[in-house]
């Protein structure tokens, strides 16, 4: 005997997942997660099927979408992000893009009324670079296909809407020379307004220690003496309750020889308590997120480097020199922390291109005539 109603199975279709409800009496109705990842596809589907065996949930019934708020929407979506762990800052970054288009359309619009061209003028408003009209696109997209998912909508307005052209990445790293240039005003600052009870000096140790190491800024504030291995010049980066990495998985981490002399240097070759950070902010057992990038410009400016180059510049800096070298693009993407191979391979391209000309041409040199 057929059941009048079962649990709901997970489906795959063309490369999209399909949440599958049957009733008897109602039939059969397929719900688009609007995801191709599999990892947020079982994520969407157990949240469905627990509310749908719950009674919270109808797939059948699409009066629950037109009553959701757009407002309401993107509060439970950044809720569901804070209980997914992720960062506060990336929440909030994402919350104000999703408020400010909100704010474009009539007050106390539903989710199911947002049309492509109220997509398409955010987007492309003229003072938004190629870069930003990308990032908002995809981050409305994904936003959309989680509405749909929820049942708040039956379509996602950006599947109308043509992408913008995303713009090649452009890789801001530092040189060895703007390195050292970078490390000598630190010791000229120092030396102009150091004291004994005030050495400024520790700002080059943090510089040394993540051009030698790839950390995310995040990650490095997070590091704790437990997570180093100096004898082996590893370290594991750490996904847990206390800080999710942008993956939300752990890693291991091969540190260059200069990153591994900070740490020799900072422990004085004695046991460090496991849970104490590694790097201390002038005031405080920890650095400062804050205190760090804004010492990076303000040293950036002394000398005298180019203002597109950031903090996170010497984690690019630790990624080029790897694809410089023809280390293979598996272990890069592994060492950074990247998600997928694919964005190791967008960001280092032109280097990997280079690297990877230059390796033939070496391993043919013999048949050179």
């Amino acid at each position: 005997m057929i059941p009048a109603r079962r649990a709901p199975r997970l489906r795959k279709k063309k490369g999209s997942y399909y949440a599958d409800f049957y009733d008897r009496h109602r039939g059969r109705k397929w719900v688009a997660l609007g995801t191709k990842n599999q990892r947020d596809a079982q994520r969407r589907f157990i949240e469905l099927s627990d509310a749908y065996m719950r009674g919270d949930y109808d797939p059948w019934q699409e009066q629950r979408s037109r009553l959701m708020r757009l407002a309401r929407a993107i509060d439970e979506h950044m809720a569901m992000r804070r209980r997914e762990g992720q960062a506060e800052r990336t929440i909030q970054t994402r919350a104000g893009l999703f408020r400010r288009f909100a704010e474009t359309l009539p007050p106390e619009i539903a989710v199911i009324d947002v049309r492509p061209e109220h997509v398409r003028d955010f987007v492309y408003q003229p003072h938004f670079t190629e870069h930003s009209r990308a990032t908002h696109y995809a981050r409305l997209r994904t936003f959309f296909n989680w509405c749909r998912s929820q049942g708040y909508t039956d379509h996602n307005p950006c599947d109308e809407v043509r992408p913008p052209r995303k713009p090649r990445p452009k890789i801001n790293y530092l040189t060895p020379a703007q390195l050292d240039r970078l490390l000598e005003a630190i010791e000229a600052h120092h030396a102009l307004h150091g004291r004994p009870d005030r050495d400024l000096r520790w700002y080059a140790d943090v510089v040394r220690f993540t051009a030698g190491s790839g950390l995310r800024l995040g990650e490095l504030c997070a590091l704790k003496w437990k997570d180093v291995h100096l004898a082996e010049r590893l370290i594991v980066v750490r996904s847990d309750a206390e800080h999710r990495t942008k993956s939300g998985d752990s890693r291991i981490v091969q540190i260059a020889p200069m990153a591994a002399e900070v740490l020799h240097r900072l422990s004085g070759g004695r046991e460090m308590p496991g849970e104490a950070y590694v790097f201390r902010g002038p005031r405080s057992d920890r650095l400062s997120y804050e205190l760090t990038s804004r010492l990076f410009r303000k040293y950036r400016r002394l000398a005298k480097l180019p203002e597109s180059l950031t903090f996170h510049s010497l984690r690019k800096t630790y990624g080029t020199v790897l694809a410089s070298a023809g280390v293979p693009i598996r272990s890069i993407q592994k060492l950074l922390g990247h998600s997928d191979v694919r964005i190791t391979a967008q960001v280092y391209a032109d280097v990997l291109s280079t690297a990877l000309r230059e390796q033939v041409e070496g391993a043919f040199r013999q048949f050179a005539s």
